[in-house]
């Protein structure tokens, strides 16, 4: 049964089907907001992570003789080698080193646990974005990778076990599915997860959506809060592993399939199935709660070929696939060559790699499958695939924790405010224990002027306790003195005078960040504002010198039949003779086209005759 569908706001299960016009989009922190530093969570910088997957000899390749070119090193999962007949007969050797080398012996389930997938999924319940993206040519088996047969249970077989047991050919994202739920379901008693799920493709440079197939093409928009999305996207509640195993299965079916000479099952498209996680945690201390929005995203690329090898009968479609791939690969090169760290990163230029920007150098984490073919015959493209994953290598993300800028800086203050707790419960411990001592009582002392300011020290400074409150001492404190009271009186002036200097900054940091976002938001309005006068001026410009040349060409179209009327009333005679010619050429040219066919026929009748 399909589950039930609803948009991206928090919605109760089974509430029925709603469209949701801002897309699969989280709460995120503002890319260029003020407050990004102050209230967003950084894990610091995170490389991309490349895991490099070799499928086998498929029959056609081992039907021609083919053998692999591939080397892997049995003590060493990081390393391979190319190898190839080089000058003289000798061997060619080209090594890769990647986070993960899998040869063709490597099973689904050891792929899984050895490929990094599962840091991902932890930090997407987290709070964070996650990416896993499969690259590769055409037939080397990224759909498999990602899916297994899973795409095609959703066409043509029901799964002879259910959703939540393994199946030996189950690829990253069901497997990746059933690890989500069983991790939710271990959560702590204060936590809960809420589930939503999209699927769309991109075919033709057109994004549609799996999942609603009536929709047609949707638009890509970008604004502020969300990067880009895809509009209209249909987002469903899923409740369980069945629930979004559905998703998965619509989205197979409905995904664009071809079939050519290199893959019977091409895929045509590329698609994003995306989770999204929200997870709530309440605090047991002050009963307050606080939501993350965390984002799993599993992007399957169409293959890039060629026709001269696929044979493909739409070469539209071809075209279309190699040009957003062109991009990625540009894109992958602009971020992943370290000599060239400020180069132009034409992100724009596609809609995939729009929909890839927070993958590829921007806050997720994100993982690169690579996949190649082992047969000699496509060592061109095998090769461009290791160059690029090489390259991905060294593009770094920032991966930040996804909250409600309000409900981060809220959650700051508050663990603040359990710090000043903590250090203001030591120090009235201290000053019990002074009271015991026999001397003045530490009310007393706070009350009297005499004991207060009179004859204070300078400010001491107080290093900061960390919320840690020391044991107190075993022995029986000293019996105080006039100068510890003048001491311990110039620790708490210092103390109330350090934090209301930290108030008032405090304050200030709120008015700066305030004044900036305004700021911020006037400049983008006065901008976009100037981009619509400059397109309203380029048109009307436009417009303008159109119209001034056709009224010119009036004016002299009117002026050369005036002129001709003259002539013709002066001269009438000329144009007899005129019209005269005119008839003369047309019978002359008549009669060469006669001429011609007569000595066409001629040569016809010679040549019967020989």
């Amino acid at each position: 049964m399909f589950p039930s569908r609803t948009g991206s706001g928090p919605q109760p299960p089974g509430n029925g089907v709603r469209k949701d016009n801002t897309s699969s989009r989280r709460a995120r922190t503002p890319k260029s907001s003020a407050a990004t530093d102050a209230t967003s969570r950084s894990k610091g910088d995170s490389s991309v992570r490349v895991a490099l997957r070799a499928r086998p000899l498929n029959t056609s390749e081992a039907s021609r003789g083919d053998t692999s070119m591939f080397r892997f090193m049995s003590n060493n999962r990081s390393e391979m080698q190319v190898v190839s007949a080089g000058a003289g007969g000798r061997e060619l050797v080209r090594n890769f080193q990647f986070d993960l080398c899998a040869s063709e012996d490597v099973s689904q389930e050891e792929f899984f646990n050895l490929s990094g997938i599962t840091t991902l999924l932890d930090s997407a319940l987290e709070g964070y974005l996650a990416t896993v993206f499969a690259y590769g040519q055409t037939g080397s088996g990224k759909t498999y990778s990602m899916s297994g047969l899973e795409e095609k249970l959703g066409l043509s077989r029901e799964r002879p076990v259910g959703h939540d047991v393994d199946d030996p050919s189950d690829g990253l994202i069901p497997r990746s599915i059933r690890y989500l739920f069983q991790s939710m379901a271990n959560k702590a008693p204060d936590t809960s997860f809420s589930m939503k799920a999209s699927y769309c493709e991109i075919y033709n440079e057109q994004a549609y959506d799996l999942l609603n197939a009536a929709s047609g093409a949707l638009n890509v928009r970008w604004n502020e809060r969300n990067g880009f999305y895809v509009q209209n996207l249909l987002v469903v509640q899923c409740d369980s592993m069945e629930d979004v195993m559905a998703v998965v299965d619509e989205g197979h079916r409905n995904r664009r399939v071809g079939s050519h000479e290199m893959n019977k099952d091409s895929s045509r498209s590329h698609s994003i199935l995306t989770i999204t996680l929200d997870q709530e945690v309440l605090d047991p201390n002050d009963g307050h709660s606080v939501v993350k929005y965390g984002k799993m995203s599993f992007v399957d690329l169409a293959g890039s070929e060629r026709l001269r090898d696929t044979k493909s009968a739409n070469a539209e479609e071809t075209s279309s696939i190699n040009k957003s791939l062109l991009t990625l690969g540009k894109v992958i090169a602009a971020l992943g060559t370290k000599s060239n760290m400020q180069a132009f990163v034409p992100y724009r230029d596609s809609k995939l790699t729009k929909l890839l920007m927070d993958s590829l150098g921007g806050s997720s984490l994100t993982l690169m499958i690579a996949c190649v073919s082992p047969s000699p015959v496509v060592m061109e493209d095998t090769l461009s695939t290791l160059n690029y994953a090489t390259r991905a290598k060294n593009i770094q993300n920032k991966p930040t924790l996804q909250m409600d800028p309000k409900e981060s800086l809220i959650l700051g203050l508050r663990k603040e405010n359990q710090v000043l707790r903590t250090e203001n419960a030591y120090l009235k411990q201290q000053l019990q224990s002074v009271g015991k001592c026999g001397a003045v009582p530490p009310t007393d002392m706070l009350r009297n002027p005499s004991l207060t300011s009179e004859g204070m020290k300078p400010p001491i400074r107080i290093a900061p306790l960390n919320g840690r409150v020391p044991n107190a001492p075993e022995e029986p404190l000293p019996s105080p003195t006039v100068a510890d009271f003048e001491s311990l009186n110039g620790v708490m002036a210092a103390y109330q005078s350090q934090l209301i200097y930290l108030q008032q900054e405090n304050a200030q940091l709120h008015a700066n960040q305030g004044y900036s976002e305004h700021r911020l938001k006037s400049l983008m309005a006065e901008n976009e504002a100037l981009q619509n006068a400059v397109e309203v001026s380029t048109r009307n410009t436009a417009l303008s010198r159109t119209n001034e040349a056709m009224d010119k060409l009036k004016a002299e179209n009117e002026r050369l039949k005036i002129q001709l009327q003259h002539h013709r009333e002066k001269n009438p005679c000329d144009f007899d003779v005129l019209d005269q010619v005119r008839q003369m050429n047309v019978r002359v040219e008549q009669l060469q086209k006669r001429e011609q066919e007569l000595m066409m026929a001629l040569a016809r009748k010679n040549r019967s005759r020989e």
